[in-house]
């Protein structure tokens, strides 16, 4: 199978370091996707700040101890509103599914958060 875009050959690099661990993938997939949102011209310029959900938890004191709840990062806007994120690396062929994001709905329907990707 060629890989026709440098998108595609990341992905497969972090699939093959990862020896395809599922939890391992979705980390560095977490880590790419901060990395691009803080990156990207068109990204950064809407965002003032970008943190995992774990660090931005830390910093409102909630209770991170907890189970993943389905949220992975969280931007937040120059206007102080924030992005609930999720990150999803499945394999190419996989169709996400109401089941696969059920928790992150859940999750950001909180009053905390005004949007959500």
């Amino acid at each position: 199978m060629g890989l026709c875009h440098p998108f595609d050959e990341l992905l497969e690099k972090i699939r093959t370091q990862c020896s395809g661990r599922r939890r391992d993938v979705g980390s560095a997939f977490e880590r790419l996707l901060l990395d691009f949102l803080v990156t990207d011209s068109t990204q950064k310029s809407q965002y003032k700040a970008v943190k995992t959900y774990a660090d931005w938890a830390k910093d409102k004191n909630f209770n991170t101890k907890t189970k993943d709840i389905g949220i992975d990062l969280v931007a937040t806007t120059h206007s102080g509103e924030h992005v609930a994120i999720q990150a999803k690396c499945f394999e190419a062929h996989h169709t996400i599914s109401k089941k696969d994001i059920d928790s992150f709905i859940s999750a950001s329907a909180k009053t905390h958060f005004a949007r959500r990707i």
